[in-house]
């Protein structure tokens, strides 16, 4: 429901929490698929642990989120770009690893909502693009020029530093195709 919807908060509804009591009646089909990755049981044995698959009934999947007042996202997901910058010991640079703990973490949120993220390739053609100063700045023209190449649908800029405490302090910037934009910031003790 997360991912059909798009909101984590959708499993909060009252009218999903009473249905979870019946979750069986969404189910199309299931399967289980080999992983060929051995797991440890509680009493010692090894097995090769097997993945659930579940297909859901589309249709009275979506009865569900309108009888909460949510609509389904659709099966074509926007694609978002994202560049990453971080700023330490005063030099600021790109981040261009996918192994980057945030953009990890990014990936994962965005599968759990089925939204598709990439990364820039990050190469000479990039790097000449959308100098560094730009990117942190949030210059939206500098930036929408420099990922005219990957035909995204919306931009992710984030640049991440320390503040005086030593906390983490992220700020955003999502740009979409309408000239909307929003910008968004957090902060934590950590980059996960």
């Amino acid at each position: 429901l997360v991912k059909v919807s798009g909101r984590r908060d959708s499993i909060e509804q009252p009218a999903i929490v009473a249905a979870l009591g019946e979750a069986s009646r969404y189910i199309q089909k299931f399967s289980y698929q080999s992983t060929q990755q051995p797991l440890t049981t509680d009493d010692g044995r090894e097995v090769l642990a097997h993945r659930l698959s579940i297909d859901f009934e589309r249709t009275l999947v979506n009865q569900l989120l309108a009888s909460a007042g949510l609509r389904p996202l659709g099966s074509v997901r926007p694609g978002v770009l994202v560049w990453l910058l971080e700023e330490r010991d005063a030099q600021r640079e790109f981040l261009g690893r996918d192994e980057d703990p945030v953009f990890g973490a990014m990936k994962q949120r965005a599968r759990e909502r089925g939204l598709p993220v990439f990364r820039p390739l990050m190469d000479l053609e990039d790097q000449q693009a959308l100098p560094v100063g730009d990117a942190w700045g949030f210059f939206r023209e500098s930036i929408t020029q420099a990922s005219n190449r990957y035909q995204a649908d919306s931009i992710l800029v984030g640049r991440l530093y320390r503040n005086p405490t030593g906390d983490w302090v992220s700020q955003w910037l999502l740009l979409k195709p309408d000239d909307d934009s929003q910008s968004f910031e957090g902060q934590g003790v950590g980059l996960n």
